[in-house]
């Protein structure tokens, strides 16, 4: 789908299982990647998205198989909010209408940007709310858990009473 370069090697993604953000209803597969680099993609015009590790794009597949199809957006800039370049390497995003402009992530290196500060092994959080944000460490694998070792990959399983 148009990820060619080595830079464009994705290290972050989230796939919906259902309940996607009502602007997407419509795609077949939705998911948020990160690339470990910077990236070129095209977007649905037709013209060029670029940027680099540090951002969220989205790509809405309108058919999956052996000749999937759809589009690039930029779901987050994370250059423009303040995030270290080349920063994300994991991604979770919890389902359903109120988590629309949320997502969770972990990055390669310290982040501290607006209400977050931070090690690698940190889950920090972005809200899109009141002008955007980040906060965290939400999680620190090595204090609040026992972790050696700093994670590249995270899952949240939410629930919801």
């Amino acid at each position: 789908m148009g990820l060619t370069t080595s830079g464009e090697r994705i290290d972050a993604l989230f796939l919906f299982d259902e309940d996607m953000p009502a602007p997407y209803r419509d795609c077949a597969a939705l998911g948020w990647v990160s690339t470990v680099g910077n990236y070129r993609v095209r977007d649905q015009w037709g013209g060029w998205l670029s940027g680099g590790g540090e951002d969220v794009l989205g790509f809405c597949a309108s058919s999956i198989g052996e000749d999937t199809s759809g589009y690039w957006f930029l779901y987050h800039d994370g250059s423009a909010e303040g995030l270290p370049r080349n920063a994300l390497v994991g991604l979770a995003h919890e389902e359903g209408r109120a988590a629309s402009g949320r997502f969770n992530f972990l990055t390669k290196g310290p982040l501290q940007a607006d209400e977050a500060d931070g090690d690698a092994g940190d889950i920090f959080e972005f809200s899109a709310y009141n002008g955007g944000s980040y906060r965290g460490p939400l999680v620190d694998f090595w204090d609040d858990l026992g972790v050696s070792g700093t994670p590249d990959s995270i899952h949240i399983y939410y629930t919801h009473e």
